[in-house]
């Protein structure tokens, strides 16, 4: 009762257990000196009680599900087909499903996760993700499996969006290159471990293997989430919904028209009014993020040339690389003859060298800076992807494809990182969510519109049959992906030189 009448009357009492663990170990120490640090104090808390191993794989394992997603389903699909008796309209909404609710509410998410805390919304993600996954292993028809993937989505999203944000609040300074390189890596396993997982499923494993894999994952993150993970207070603007309906009206209808645009035809009507919908969409989200109160997302940070140079590259990136990586599992399927599960390895060098690359690329950051890093990585997978566009041929031995993968695979896992540190660099931490979920959603776009791209020139020059056919359509794609990297180096290097200014 006496302490309390010795508190100033404007500062609100504190408990012990919610003081930052910094001022409980050294009381002398002023408040001046621990305002000084810079650090706000959920990042305080979380970097005294929480090793920072431990902060990592909080962040990072959940990512593991939505990372598989990428790729793990495309070779499912002949199973799945047989099974359910899916329609090949169906067997499309599988993997689209997904991928256009992950895109449309990656930014809702982060603005959920700014209004009500982001490790709430990052929980709930795991739950929900991890439940629809079970869902689409049960799936007895086709319809029930698209709305469980749509499902999942939502979850998939709100991990993607906030786990980078999380991650960057929960560990030092000092550590903070490692820990989005190790971030990153976490990402090039489940890449990786797509095609090998997808391949052992159509060679003898039941197909709902692909989501019961992420139910233990979803188990072992959700206690590790509030334990490791800083609690950030929830905001207290207003949710922007008009805004989010806007964001979602351009999102999604692009995505769509992007997705389908191949098989329906550019022309058609559908997909024109795709565009067109996902256009004034744009136009009037703009109009409305100028003057809105608590922005969705806040326009000044594309007034930083740097944010809006790194999400260019961003884009890009995932666009070349995601393209090229489609084409290639059907490479050495169609024309060079292997299994699904034979051309998961041999697709190795590219696909698993990212999982050692990227956890060293932090440190490589910290030594170098982003910018020579993301270059460097930028540039050698143009030089893989213009490489590999030479030398593929209808008889092509596979030895002669392992060079150009392995630079490939060495160019995706120097990039990985960087783009996500480049896109929180300057950032003010009460935004990083939103920026990260802005970087998501470009990554997103980027595979879809990518693959759309690259499926568009295949079918104009080639066909889906062995030999020279398919060799006659993967070429153009190939030359088409090294030139959107070529492009996202020019970007990259570009980020820097504004940074400076």
């Amino acid at each position: 009762m006496h302490v309390s009448n010795k508190q100033p009357a404007t500062r609100p009492s504190q408990s012990t257990s919610d003081r930052p663990s910094s001022a409980l170990s050294a009381p002398g120490r002023p408040p001046s000196a621990r305002a000084a640090s810079g650090e706000p104090p959920e990042r305080r808390r979380a970097t005294n009680k929480a090793p920072a191993a431990a902060a990592i794989a909080a962040a990072a394992v959940p990512t593991l599900m939505t990372a598989l997603d990428n790729l793990v389903m495309t070779f499912a699909l002949p199973d799945i087909k047989r099974e359910l008796g899916a329609t090949v309209t169906q067997l499309q909404w599988f993997v689209n499903a997904y991928t256009l609710v992950v895109a449309s509410a990656l930014l809702p998410m982060a603005a959920l996760g700014d209004r009500f805390g982001r490790r709430r919304i990052f929980s709930y993600g795991i739950a929900v993700f991890a439940a629809a996954s079970a869902a689409c292993a049960l799936a007895p028809t086709p319809e029930a499996l698209i709305v469980a993937r749509a499902i999942q989505g939502a979850g998939g999203a709100a991990i993607v969006t906030l786990s980078l944000a999380l991650l960057v609040d929960a560990v030092p300074r000092r550590l903070r290159e490692l820990a989005i390189g190790v971030w990153g890596g976490v990402n090039g396993l489940g890449i990786a471990m797509g095609p090998l997982l997808g391949g052992a499923v159509v060679s003898g494993l039941h197909w709902s293997v692909v989501f019961w894999i992420n139910v233990p994952i979803g188990a072992l993150s959700l206690p590790l989430v509030p334990r490791f993970l800083p609690r950030a207070a929830a905001g207290s603007k207003g949710a922007d919904w008009i805004g989010t309906i806007l964001g979602i009206g351009f999102v999604f209808p692009l995505t769509w028209a992007v997705v389908e645009g191949p098989s329906r035809g550019w022309t058609d009507g559908l997909t024109i009014g795709g565009f067109a919908v996902a256009g004034t969409c744009l136009v009037l989200f703009l109009l409305w993020e100028r003057s809105a109160k608590a922005p969705i997302i806040p326009l000044s940070l594309f007034a930083n040339r740097r944010f809006s140079l790194v999400n260019a590259a961003t884009v890009l990136f995932a666009a070349g690389v995601f393209g090229a990586i489609f084409f290639l599992s059907q490479f050495l399927q169609i024309t060079l003859g292997y299994s699904a599960f034979e051309a998961g390895l041999r697709a190795g060098p590219w696909t698993l060298l990212p999982l050692f690359v990227s956890p060293a690329s932090g440190g490589l950051v910290k030594r170098l800076g982003v910018r020579r890093v993301l270059v460097s990585g930028m540039f050698l997978q143009t030089v893989a992807l213009a490489w590999f566009a030479v030398k593929v041929g209808a008889d092509v031995p596979y030895g002669d494809c392992i060079a150009p993968m392995a630079v490939a695979g060495l160019g995706m896992g120097l990039s990985f990182a960087p783009l996500a540190t480049g896109a929180l660099q300057g950032v003010s931490a009460d935004r990083r969510a939103v920026a990260s979920g802005v970087n998501s959603t470009l990554r997103h776009l980027g595979v879809a519109i990518g693959i759309a791209a690259c499926t568009a020139i295949f079918t104009a020059h080639g066909k889906y049959l062995p030999g020279q056919p398919f060799v006659d359509g993967i070429k153009p794609s190939l030359w088409l992906c090294a030139a959107l990297l070529a492009t996202a180096t020019v970007c990259a290097e570009r980020s820097d030189r504004a940074a400076r200014r």
